[in-house]
């Protein structure tokens, strides 16, 4: 177990693929980017898994805007 930097680094990483799984749903093309808020709505929970820390996270989100990509 590397520590309490690869704890934070978990816990960004599910922010990140909650993010990523909700604009699946929402567009069919990966946008360049999105802005927006995010609000965590309960605490969220670690586990180690071969050695890696993995954090759970629900999360309230607001999209403002989403950027995409320009077409050639």
């Amino acid at each position: 177990i590397a520590g309490p930097t690869t704890k934070l680094s978990a816990f960004e990483d599910g922010l990140r693929m909650a993010v990523r799984n909700y604009l699946r749903t929402q567009t069919f093309n990966r946008p360049r980017r999105a802005t927006g808020a995010i609000l965590v709505k309960e605490s969220p929970t670690f586990r180690v898994r071969a050695g890696n820390y993995e954090a759970q996270v629900e999360v309230l989100l607001q999209i403002d805007d989403l950027e995409y990509y320009d077409v050639f």
